[in-house]
């Protein structure tokens, strides 16, 4: 078992859809904010990007709200080392469903170069409780301090539209 930034996992050099990670990240381009420590759920990969749910962007209640409503597109009914997220079936079905507006407004694009540290893969039965962790850090793109209750703000109004 591996750790980064208090998560507990297996440290991997590949990513695949299915799973959720935790790694250091630094965008390129003109944002106005992003997550230094993204916890995600990868949907989507292709050579050089990979699209993913990352929780930093929901408040803790919010946070779990998604996460049981994710379930029914796990692989298993009992979550253990083998579950994964049915990822094709979720991306398919749910991001155009009001239900699911907080997967859709933490919908990220991630390029695989610009992951600045070693990749956790967390393991399902670690899953909640990687959820419940207060880990993230917002940053803008000059590396000020971005309040994560602006982006949860932020993340809450645009669901609402």
């Amino acid at each position: 078992m591996a750790e980064y930034n208090n998560i507990t996992g297996q440290s991997v050099s590949v990513i695949r859809p299915g799973q959720m990670y935790h790694y250091r990240y630094k965008p390129e381009g003109n944002i106005d904010y992003y997550d230094i420590f993204p916890l995600v759920f990868v949907v989507k990969k292709t050579m050089t990007l990979f699209e993913a749910i990352n929780f930093h962007y929901l408040d803790l209640e919010r946070r779990l709200k998604l996460f049981e409503l994710m379930k029914p597109y796990f692989t298993e009914k009992v979550i253990d080392a083998s579950t994964k997220l049915d990822h094709i079936d979720f991306k398919r079905v749910t991001l155009g469903l009001r239900t699911y507006r907080d997967a859709r407004v933490s919908y990220r694009r991630y390029i695989l170069n610009n992951i600045k540290s070693k990749i956790i893969r967390v393991v399902p039965t670690n899953w909640l409780n990687s959820i419940k962790k207060e880990n993230h850090k917002f940053v803008t793109k000059k590396g000020g301090k971005f309040l994560a209750k602006r982006v949860w703000k932020h993340t809450l109004i645009e669901s609402r539209k």
